[in-house]
């Protein structure tokens, strides 16, 4: 069974009331995209409002996605979150900022949460970048290995092999191709 992931956002204004979103990011998804859409809802949130803040500070625990946004070049999952990041800043200066994930940090727990409630919606089959897709089946497949043959991982597509009675690790790597 796949996992299904999902996206929350917190959302704090002063003298205003915090908005809590959520949505459900697809059957097959990413963490990633998870993240993005997070990011996406908020920003939709202010690009909708009538009375847009003049500075707007999106904290997020994805560094992935942020190194993304920053590339000329963005994979298609973000390319829409680009361009509504773009349209946003035209009304406001928008800081795109990391935070730690997991430290306590209460908008972000609150937002961890949401992203949870998110999951109890109907999910939708999304279309996957091959990088997501990659991702995805290389995840699946060094699970199943792992659970078939304890003691190899996966790592950078090669494998391997972790000697847990004398704690030595030996490789058993492809050969060099030519691609």
């Amino acid at each position: 069974k796949w996992r299904q992931w999902h996206s929350g956002t917190y959302i704090l204004q002063p003298k205003k009331p915090s908005v809590s979103l959520s949505a459900p990011c697809g059957a097959l998804s990413s963490n990633y995209k998870a993240q993005a859409s997070a990011l996406s809802l908020a920003a939709g949130f202010f690009i909708n409002q009538h009375e847009t803040p003049q500075r707007i500070v999106f904290l997020t625990d994805s560094l992935s996605a942020l190194q993304v946004l920053s590339e000329k070049d963005p994979d298609q999952s973000l390319k829409d979150l680009k361009h509504q990041l773009n349209t946003l800043s035209k009304k406001a200066a928008v800081v795109l900022q990391w935070i730690p994930a997991h430290r306590g940090i209460s908008g972000n727990e609150t937002a961890d949460r949401l992203a949870k409630e998110g999951s109890k919606k109907d999910q939708q089959h999304a279309g996957l970048s091959y990088r997501e897709a990659r991702a995805i089946t290389k995840n699946r497949w060094s699970t199943q290995l792992h659970n078939t043959l304890p003691g190899y991982k996966l790592y950078h597509d090669s494998l391997h092999l972790s000697a847990a009675r004398n704690r030595q690790q030996s490789s058993v790597s492809e050969p060099d191709t030519a691609a």
